[in-house]
């Protein structure tokens, strides 16, 4: 394609990269000198630094936009100065633009809507952020970037602003914006769709505004502000009123107007039309046409259908011809036709749009083998990525004994089957019988990346993306997860080539950077071993979070059994010179960090007691955020964080740190010098007690860092203060709460009832807060075993 592009713009010079020769193509066709930047700097050398001389007119051409062509040759359309500084001209009166404004250049080159971004900054003299691809590929990043820069201008294709407004679901995530404007484009808009940004942020700062244009009539034709109370009107993508400078007309099929309330095709005229199509005469007579109602002046037939309602606004009502939008991407299915019937193994072919498992139009292709060659899906998919670009590539290959025709010899599209793909499986598993399930970490990393973008389970390892309802933007949001996740770059290639779980985690392994230097440990420590095929589970102590909290669960740990790994996350704070935690976010963050230095990427297990339910839960919201899943969270008597909740438990926990002081400090070391005196004789009983007096006596140091009582007042001063007074934040996931039969008496749900979450799954155990992990520690920890075996099969 970009052969064909360089051909037929006869462009006398290109510009380029010695890394991207490849893709140019052959340019033996062309005049064209090519020059690498990065090669051929000491050619550029002797040639003048100083800018060329200004020669250009408003009629000459200021750029040439390729679009999809039917006969599978992209045709140009040269654009004027004239064209896009009147476009600035026509729209300032709405817009006001200045020097202050920050622009985002998200869109593609090849996409004329980002003329408008880049000449709408620039000729303002305002500030313009060049967005890298990957992160338009992810809406969290964009989100991001949107607020550190404070960008006031913001154009969106209407859904890639649905999922960038679907970050703010997450009250976490949000972040104050400088927003202004946002200007719609590039597809139709369905305005129910804003009603949850409407919620957030009103109607009026930022403005939206929806604008609908051709890029044979300079990127815009329209201009339409949506309120709130478009959010109740008539479904429709209501586009509004033209550009002054504009003329627009619906017409019917004899060139006269529509009446109100009747479909017909958008002609546009004025300044904005362009000249036509570049080297391209038959085509331009034919969509350019003479005006019928004014002398020299000529129409564009749009391809568009719309009808004018009762009160004068315009709505758009999709394509006439063959020409679709796939994504934000006008595409003609000629073009797609046109590249695959050159495949020796395709007699004839049609294309399609159809809705996907994802809800999104995809293309889809049928054709009729040849009598030589039998492709494959992955042997067509790999042929067409040569010759189009990836937006252009069908998502499925179905072949056909023959096309369906109607009466009129012509392809009859609603005849055509729907494409082979397996329904999804329960969430809760159910792999086929000749399923290859996940076999190593990775393996199981990249199904849950799968699992995610295309919303199936228990996927094969030689499944093929593309087979199980993946589609070319889709294989770049995984390959930006995966470049995110890992530090993996994986080429597009690469997914055409091998397109399975088993494939892409072998080459992820083989470019996996090295891992960083490992960071002393300050709060994990290893409670039980376990067996190393068993997920860890990860525990989050009550009381004030100290390494002596977790002999509290000593019973409870015994009957879990042991094979399960456990580690625990301790407090900072306890042991001498050690300092505490300033906030619970940097309290999360280091744990975090922790978990994952023995277990790098999840699901996870977690189980928070008590108090430590509060942080296991702000745990799984921040693993979340990092694009982890966590498999089972389970809160242990924990309550809401509230202020009345801090005084009892602060009253509870001075009462509980006596007698687990006393126990430490006295009881327990007394049964241990009683037990070993019973064994000696006399004089090694007086020769015992002598050894350990005249050590008291001389007042001899730990030789460790354990905590005094007097440390653990200052922690319990410290770590239940910041967990109770948090405030948290909404988890999007279930999670499972297990709550003394007496608490729940008196407190029922211990206000969670009153929060934001996701599903919550609710156990009630015999006894109350202190004997539910002791005397009836085997009930706990038998519901406990129980949901951990549950979260670890749906995880293998």
């Amino acid at each position: 394609r970009l052969g064909l592009i360089l051909a037929d713009a006869q462009a006398p010079v290109v510009l380029t990269h010695s890394a991207l020769l490849a893709k140019l193509g052959a340019t033996g066709d062309t005049a064209a000198t090519v020059v690498c930047c990065d090669r051929d700097l000491a050619a550029l050398a002797p040639l003048s630094a100083e800018n060329p001389a200004p020669l250009a007119t408003p009629a000459n051409a200021s750029y040439v936009i390729y679009t999809s062509g039917s006969t599978g040759v992209p045709k140009g359309v040269p654009v004027t100065h004239h064209n896009v500084v009147r476009l600035l001209q026509a729209t300032e009166h709405w817009f006001h633009f200045t020097a202050d404004d920050v622009w985002t250049l998200f869109h593609s080159p090849a996409f004329d809507f980002s003329v408008w971004e880049i000449w709408g900054a620039l000729a303002y003299g305002g500030r313009l952020v060049v967005v890298p691809y990957l992160v338009t590929r992810s809406p969290a990043q964009f989100y991001a970037l949107v607020a550190q820069e404070k960008v006031t201008v913001l154009n969106q294709t209407p859904l890639a602003f649905l999922q960038l407004s679907r970050v703010e679901d997450d009250p976490a995530l949000r972040l104050p914006l400088a927003l202004r404007t946002v200007i719609f484009g590039g597809a139709a808009l369905d305005f129910a769709t804003l009603r949850p940004w409407f919620d957030r942020h009103g109607d009026t700062t930022p403005r939206l505004i929806n604008m609908y244009g051709i890029t044979e009539t300079t990127v815009f034709v329209t201009y339409r502000p949506i309120t709130r109370a478009d959010l109740d009107s008539p479904k429709g993508s209501r586009i509004g009123q033209p550009i002054p400078d504009l003329d627009l007309y619906v017409l019917d099929s004899a060139l006269d107007p529509s009446p109100a309330g009747l479909p017909g095709e958008l002609y546009i005229g004025g300044d904005g039309v362009a000249r036509g199509y570049l080297r391209r005469p038959e085509l331009t007579a034919e969509r350019f046409i003479p005006h019928p109602w004014k002398a020299g002046a000529r129409l564009y037939r749009s391809g568009d259908l719309a009808r004018r309602t009762a009160d004068g606004d315009l709505e758009y009502l999709g394509r006439a011809d063959q020409q679709v939008k796939v994504r934000g991407f006008r595409i003609e299915l000629g073009e797609i036709e046109a590249a695959l019937s050159r495949h020796p193994g395709v007699a004839h072919c049609a294309v399609i749009t159809r809705p996907l498992p994802d809800g999104e139009n995809g293309l889809v292709a049928y054709f009729v083998r040849t009598p030589v060659a039998a492709p494959s899906d992955r042997e067509l998919r790999a042929f067409l990525h040569e010759r189009l670009p990836a937006y252009m590539i069908p998502t499925f290959f179905t072949p056909l004994e023959a096309l369906p025709l109607n009466h009129n010899g012509k392809l009859d599209a609603n005849a055509l089957p729907a494409p082979a793909i397996a329904a999804p499986t329960a969430a809760t598993g159910g792999y086929a019988a000749n399923a290859i399930r996940p076999r190593t970490p990775l393996e199981n990393d990249v199904s849950r990346l799968w699992t995610e973008l295309l919303g199936r389970n228990s996927l094969s390892v030689d499944d093929d993306f593309f087979a199980v309802g993946g589609h070319s933007l889709l294989a770049l949001q995984f390959i930006a997860q995966v470049r995110q996740r890992f530090g993996v770059d994986v080429p597009v290639s690469r997914l055409f080539d091998a397109p399975t779980i088993e494939g892409l985690a072998r080459f992820i392994e083989e470019h996996l950077p090295p891992p960083p230097p490992a960071k002393p440990l300050r709060s994990l420590i290893t409670i039980q071993r376990g067996e190393a095929s068993r997920r860890p589970i990860f525990l989050i102590p009550g009381g004030w979070g100290a390494e002596i909290e977790f002999l509290v669960y000593a019973q409870l740990k015994q009957h879990l059994g042991t094979d399960l790994p456990i580690y625990g996350l301790k407090a900072r704070g306890a042991a001498r010179g050690e300092a505490p935690h300033n906030s619970v976010p940097e309290m999360v963050v280091d744990y975090v960090d922790e978990i994952r230095t023995r277990q790098p990427h999840g699901p996870y297990l977690l189980v928070g007691e008590c108090i430590g339910g509060v942080l296991a839960y702000e745990i799984a919201r921040r693993l979340e955020e990092l694009g982890e899943k966590v498999g089972l969270l389970a809160l242990l008597d924990t309550e809401r964080p509230n202020k009345a909740s801090l005084r009892q438990f602060c009253s509870e926990e001075r009462a509980e740190l006596r007698h687990k002081t006393w126990e430490v400090r006295i009881a327990q070391p007394f049964r241990e010098h009683r037990a070993k005196l019973a064994q000696l004789p006399l004089g090694g009983k007086l020769g015992y007690i002598w050894q350990r007096a005249t050590r008291k006596c001389r007042g001899t140091a730990p030789s460790d860092a354990s905590p005094t009582p007097l440390d653990m007042r200052k922690v319990l001063a410290h770590y239940p203060r910041l967990l109770m007074a948090h405030p948290i934040g909404k988890y999007q996931g279930q999670f499972t709460l297990l709550i003394d039969e007496t608490s729940h008496r008196t407190l029922g749900q211990l206000g969670w009832d009153k929060t934001d979450h996701g599903a919550i799954e609710i156990h009630v155990l015999p006894g109350n807060h202190l004997s539910y992990i002791r005397e009836n520690a085997a009930t706990a920890a038998a519901k406990l075993r129980e949901l951990i075996d549950q979260a670890s099969a749906v995880l293998l």
